[in-house]
């Protein structure tokens, strides 16, 4: 690999780029891509190579295989970094988490209020029995307020299917 302080200080005493390729037996092909490894870049100015910041390489960098470009200071503009470093630091919980759900069976599930906000009814059997329990009453009258809004479903059945989402659940 090229030592850039000596190349440097050859360039400093006047001698060529092209000399030092030649002194130090490297082609120019191979003398570029050591010295791009490296992170440094010929300053005409100074006559001598300098360290290359890669932020600016990476938004000076040709990208001609895409059909746009995009530029840099919109997406970072876009990027919540605190949301972005969050993810990061929560990666191993996430990828358990969405592990866990592909895993999960959804037989003994919670029954959800469905699309539109319309409640599925879902009982095996139309048989029914009566009987009687004992109902907190602010819970009861709360209750009766739902099967108001709600006269589309029958009481029985919001009942039952409040009955089997417990069960369900709590099993």
């Amino acid at each position: 690999m090229l030592n850039i302080d000596k190349i440097n200080n050859m360039l400093q005493e006047g001698k060529s780029v092209k000399y030092i390729r030649s002194s130090l037996n490297v082609s120019e092909k191979s003398f570029q891509k050591q010295i791009k490894q490296l992170g440094y870049k010929y300053n005409q100015k100074t006559k001598k190579y300098e360290k290359v910041d890669k932020s600016i390489v990476q938004k000076n960098k040709d990208y001609c295989n895409n059909i746009g470009v995009i530029n840099q200071t919109d997406v970072a503009a876009d990027i919540d970094i605190k949301k972005v470093a969050d993810l990061v630091k929560n990666y191993d919980m996430i990828k358990e988490l969405l592990t866990w759900f592909k895993n999960k069976e959804y037989e003994n599930d919670i029954i959800e209020v469905i699309q539109d906000n319309r409640i599925e009814i879902d009982i095996d059997t139309d048989e029914t029995k009566r009987t009687t329990i004992l109902v907190n009453k602010k819970i009861y009258d709360e209750f009766n307020e739902f099967c108001q809004k709600h006269k589309e479903y029958d009481k029985k059945d919001l009942i039952s299917m409040a009955l089997k989402e417990y069960v369900q659940k709590y099993d």
